[in-house]
């Protein structure tokens, strides 16, 4: 048999495990026309940024709905039906209301039960924002430097090309023939 593990080496298993269930949001919802919300984590309550679990049904009358983006409410609603019918966890990304009224990005993995007659969902809610918000500065910021690049291309006498391979850049092979 193998030896247990140090003290220490455990500890700090044990502390990550408690780092990562507080660093995700667990939201309870029943399966009907709103999504109503049956139970939030503290943690989900502070990043959507609402005092406690009373603030945020005040603000949003208790439907989970109505913290999506309305430009996401539809992928959701497919999400969990697509749970329903194949029953596959898949996730589904969206936007989810603060009460500062900005839009936070979110990966979500649902879990179907049924209770009392009632259709549930347990979602697992990842905040997401920093890395969609470093995508999207890094696509900006490709942008300006392809523009600059094409800039330099267009005012070449002869011809330039240039080929890159990585990570599935646009500018993979990029050629300009005056």
């Amino acid at each position: 048999t193998a030896a247990a593990p140090p003290l220490d080496e455990t500890t700090s298993r044990l502390l990550r495990l408690n780092e990562l269930s507080i660093s995700m949001g667990i939201l309870h919802i029943i399966l009907d026309e709103a999504c109503q919300i049956l139970f939030l984590n503290d943690y989900l309550v502070s990043e959507l940024e609402y005092e406690d679990w009373h603030d945020l049904t005040c603000c949003t009358g208790g439907s989970f709905l109505s913290c999506i983006h309305p430009e996401d409410v539809n992928s959701f609603q497919d999400y969990l039906t697509s749970l329903r019918k194949l029953h596959h966890k898949n996730s589904c990304t969206c936007r989810l209301h603060s009460k500062s009224g900005e839009f936070l990005w979110f990966e979500i993995v649902a879990s179907l039960s049924v209770d009392y007659n009632k259709e549930l969902a347990t979602c697992f809610c990842v905040n997401i924002s920093q890395s969609v918000k470093q995508r999207q500065e890094e696509e900006k910021e490709f942008a300006v430097l392809r523009e600059e690049l094409e800039t330099i291309m267009n005012s070449m006498l002869g011809g330039l090309q240039t080929s890159r391979n990585t990570k599935g850049n646009p500018l993979d092979c990029m050629s300009v023939l005056k």
